[in-house]
């Protein structure tokens, strides 16, 4: 499975357990597998990604006036536990949001 959809799912669930709901579907946004989708409730919007070139992903939370900010931590391609953890505490963060 592509690290994106590991992601996406668990916090695709809490999301959608908070009213959110996809406004924008998988994009891709480039030749190495950069993806992302965004989810509102509102005027409240996350977007999840993966980076690809980069082979890492996260949440961004939209702050207004075209302004993304990066959600801590952000979840590297890794062994199976530590993307495990990062993804844990991304979801704790993500929780406190909502």
């Amino acid at each position: 499975m592509h690290e994106y959809h590991k992601i996406k799912k668990p916090i695709v669930e809490l999301l959608l357990n908070n009213g959110y709901r996809e406004c924008t579907k998988d994009t891709e946004t480039d030749y190495c597998g950069s993806m992302q989708c965004i989810y509102a409730n509102g005027n409240s919007r996350f977007m999840l990604f993966w980076d690809g070139e980069e082979g890492f992903g996260g949440v961004e939370e939209y702050k207004g006036n075209g302004q993304w900010e990066i959600l801590k931590p952000i979840v590297p391609e890794s062994g199976e536990d530590l993307f495990q953890k990062n993804i844990s505490e991304l979801l704790t963060n993500i929780q406190r949001l909502l």
